[in-house]
């Protein structure tokens, strides 16, 4: 299977330098396409000759904010720009020491088992200020128990629900709504990481009632590392403050002329929660590589990516290898379950596969520039390691 008309062309247009490359771990870094990476080095041509202006600064954020909330569809107001996932996590972390100084004093937060380290710390630190982090067992297999999730945040103590929107180890993709519809009853504050999702899991937390999400742009966003955003409910944008706010969070930091009247109005829109200066050509590119994956459209990459996977999951059934993913909960992630994961690993290194092992499994990740081809590797290398 090869990629369909769209697919094909902006692979052959953007991913070119991938041609006879077998990569296949887009959950850790993703491709830079052509078009981001001409922006990065014109911006560090035109610094290296003193070209680069202040002008270029505001238009490349403005252009990374818009293309960031097409991707949500969601309001550009509603977009801060980040260097990556951890700081939107720190920022919700931040809004519920807010919360609690108004009186809101629920102590737990509610966090499932085998999250990404990202999607923990933050939380256990807020445990140095009484807050109480509880980890909710995951199944048997190692993915989020979503019905226990539901039963344990349906109760008073509850505070606040993390949860990534795609699980690193095993490429369970959560039923945001589900959760989210609890949240909003309850009035629990649900922060989300979509790090593994944005860019191959369609996303759209106003409708899944999610009060913040995060991700950074350097895996499936196909995007420079220090590049990412962070997406704030409207209603919360005006009601709570930076903890660590940036120079350019003020409406008085606006005029470049005038900066010293110290004006403390915070900007109206979710800018307040940028954290200072931010790469602008890096900015620029991410928003490039956004643009690229919607001008793909994330269903049609989604499609295209579980038409990859389903030949590697039925080579698996034959051979009883465990494959963690099902059609309800399926994304850019197949891990892959076998006592010869380490193996299986160092043959496809081998092969010149380029994959990862996470957690003991065997973890498979292709995007909109993989083809079939790809897979036909990683089967025939897999049929020399573990046999029927």
């Amino acid at each position: 299977m090869q990629p369909d008309t769209r697919l094909g062309a902006l692979m052959a247009g953007e991913f070119e330098a991938l041609a006879g490359v077998c990569y296949l771990n887009t959950a850790s870094s993703g491709i830079l396409p052509r078009r981001s990476r001409m922006v990065l080095e014109d911006a560090l041509r035109r610094r290296s000759a003193g070209r680069l202006t202040e002008q270029d600064f505001m238009p490349s954020l403005s252009r990374a904010r818009s293309a960031a909330a097409r991707l949500l569809n969601a309001a550009v107001d509603e977009i801060a720009l980040v260097p990556n996932t951890s700081v939107g996590l720190n920022l919700a972390a931040s809004f519920l020491l807010q919360r609690r100084a108004e009186g809101d004093d629920r102590p737990t937060i509610v966090v499932s088992d085998r999250e990404f380290p990202a999607n923990v710390y933050p939380w256990l630190e807020l445990e140095r200020a009484g807050f109480r982090v509880e980890l909710v067992p995951c199944d048997a297999l190692g993915r989020p128990d979503e019905d226990a999730l539901e039963a344990r945040i349906d109760r008073d103590d509850v505070a606040l629900l993390a949860l990534s929107a795609v699980q690193f180890s095993t490429g369970w993709s959560a039923d945001l709504a589900r959760l989210g519809a609890v949240c909003r009853r309850r009035e629990i504050f649900f922060a989300v990481d979509a790090i593994q999702a944005a860019g191959v899991v369609p996303l759209a937390p106003r409708a899944a009632d999610v009060d913040l999400l995060a991700a950074g742009g350097q895996k499936w966003l196909c995007a420079p590392w220090g590049t990412g955003f962070t997406w704030v409910r409207r209603e919360h944008i005006t009601r709570l403050r930076p903890l660590h706010p940036g120079w350019l969070a003020y409406s008085a930091s606006q005029d470049f002329a005038t900066l010293t009247s110290y004006d403390r109005d915070l900007l109206d829109d979710a800018r307040r929660f940028e954290v200072g200066s931010l790469p602008f050509p890096e900015m620029l590119a991410f928003a490039h590589s956004i643009e690229v994956i919607l001008e793909a459209g994330v269903e049609n990459i989604r499609a295209h990516v579980r038409a990859l996977q389903q030949p590697l999951i039925e080579w698996a059934a034959d051979r009883g290898v465990l494959s963690l993913l099902d059609d309800a909960h399926a994304s850019g992630i197949l891990c892959l379950r076998t006592r010869a994961a380490e193996h299986a690993f160092a043959a496809l290194q081998q092969a010149g596969v380029q994959c990862a092992t996470r957690e003991g499994v065997l973890r498979i990740s292709p995007h909109l520039y993989n083809t079939s081809d790809d897979i036909d590797r990683v089967i025939e290398t897999l049929d020399r390691v573990i046999p029927e």
